[in-house]
């Protein structure tokens, strides 16, 4: 029987845990598993070395470290901390899988297969590699999740390589592994990857970054403490517990931002500065609303707010956004969201949660693999970032019902939206805000629409392939006789 504190402190360090005892995140069957996949780790690495001269075994511990921050469930965990055991071992995938189960088996299989992608498309297009890793990753978010802690520590630790494997591996994690995070909504890992990538690829740009970035938490310091003192009091005064933040964007964004020729002043980037409050999760998310309500009354706002939380991105990512003119000589971007939001925007849709639920996302990802052998992968990447990324727009239909879809969508990306194919089939075109158009028509936010179903079959123009948003809708086109 292994205790809760032991397993705490044996087998990562204080802290990590951050649950109490009357609300565990895991199960008395579950922390055995994971402490069984720890000692076996353990075992399998006893006498091997990183580059540093440390026990090897302090990686896989990390990477495991790593995934319940993030949230991950047992078996990810698991498969964390046996991730490199079939590889780098003479542990057999079979011995892994009588031992722990299939699906941890798969798991640990499918991040060997993705650092086996990486080393086969080194001669190829990085595009080629993040689609194979989307296709194989569609199975299964956690394998995505395990690779990306894995990688996050591998670059943590990458002073101990050579300068020619820094520079490698950096430029890998900056083509790959950071858009792959940005996919699935990982903004903090993200984040992290890039600013260590730049560290290895251009270091004393990333020093000069670094600087800059420094100078601006130093000059607003004060000011952005006056802003959070008198959120925190004016929200705890209406009996609103809440949690603020200040954050500047990286600094990868900073130096990308203030090497532009179009933007050479740091005080004209969107979104340097933004603050995060945050609210517990046992209020109603549409407090969010309420609490957006105080910043218009604190200071001057620009008229738009951004509701991601009523419509969200399909990469799971919730929050209220407004920009608000303080003392500060720039806007300051507000975010308000609740604390799972707030977990959600740092390491993207929890994978049990991804693998139960119906998210846009999910759906996004299992209509890509269908196209995967028919789009090519600059095509196909392109296209999946703008469906999982790119602003949604909202429109109406004639009887007042709101729907969103990704933004510059044609009425036949509508159609085939939210009609089954043997009715978008016969759709010849539709009435947008009461005028009759054709379907390859781009569609604008607030558009009311009306399709114009028919009869016949609707004979496709090819020209309409390069007009079409989703890729689903082009493989359509394809099938009823239009031509690439």
């Amino acid at each position: 029987m292994i205790a809760w504190v032991q397993l705490k402190s044996i087998c990562f360090e204080s802290g990590v845990y951050k649950m109490n005892r009357k609300k565990r995140m895991y199960t008395k069957e579950e922390r055995q598993k994971i402490y069984k996949a720890y000692m076996k780790a353990k075992e399998l690495h006893q006498g091997q070395k990183r580059k540093s001269g440390e026990e090897y075994f302090i990686h896989p511990k990390a990477v495991g470290k790593l995934l319940i921050e993030m949230g991950e469930d047992a078996d990810t965990i698991c498969a964390g901390l046996l991730h490199d055991t079939v590889e780098d071992t003479s542990y057999t995938l079979d011995e892994l899988t009588k031992e722990f189960g299939q699906k941890i088996a798969f798991l640990v299989d499918g991040v060997t297969k993705i650092r086996q992608f990486s080393k086969s498309n080194k001669q190829k297009n990085d595009l080629e590699t993040i689609k194979k890793i989307i296709v194989y990753c569609a199975k299964d978010i956690r394998i995505l999740k395990i690779k990306l802690a894995d990688r996050i520590h591998n670059m943590r630790t990458l002073e101990f390589q050579k300068i020619e494997s820094q520079r490698r591996i950096a430029q890998e994690t900056l083509n790959i592994y950071a858009p792959l995070a940005k996919f699935i909504g990982a903004y903090h890992i993200k984040h992290e990857l890039e600013d260590l990538s730049l560290k290895y690829l251009e270091p004393q740009k990333y020093e000069d970054a670094l600087k800059a970035r420094a100078k601006i938490k130093n000059a607003y310091a004060n000011e952005l403490n006056k802003i959070k003192k008198v959120i925190v009091a004016k929200l705890l005064k209406a009996g609103i517990n809440n949690r603020v933040e200040i954050r500047f964007c990286n600094t990868y964004s900073l130096y990308l931002h203030t090497n532009k020729e179009q933007n050479p002043f740091i005080e004209n980037l969107a979104d340097l500065i933004s603050v995060k409050i945050i609210i517990p999760d046992n209020y109603d998310p549409n407090l969010c609303f309420y609490v957006t309500s105080f910043i218009t009354e604190l200071w001057k706002t620009k008229s738009s707010i951004h509701n991601y939380i009523h419509n969200s991105k399909p990469n799971g990512y919730e929050s209220i956004h407004i920009e608000a003119f303080t003392r500060i000589p720039f806007p300051i971007l507000f975010k308000i969201r609740t604390e799972k939001m707030d977990k959600i925007a740092k390491y993207g849709i929890p994978s049990q949660t991804f693998n139960q639920e119906k998210w846009d996302m999910k759906n996004i990802l299992e209509n890509f693999v269908s196209l995967s052998k028919e789009e090519e992968a600059s095509k196909f990447v392109n296209s999946l970032e703008e469906s999982l990324l790119n602003k949604k727009i909202t429109i109406y239909t004639a009887d007042g019902t709101l729907q969103t879809i990704p933004r510059n969508s044609t009425l036949l990306d509508y159609v085939y939206a939210f009609y089954p194919p043997k009715i978008a089939d016969y759709v010849k075109g539709g009435y947008v805000n009461g005028i009759n158009v054709a379907p390859q028509t781009v569609l604008q936010d607030g558009d009311t629409i009306e399709i114009i179903p028919s009869q016949e079959l609707r004979v496709t123009d090819e020209a309409w392939l390069s007009k079409v948003k989703t890729p689903i809708v082009r493989k359509r086109l394809k099938e009823l006789g239009a031509k690439s």
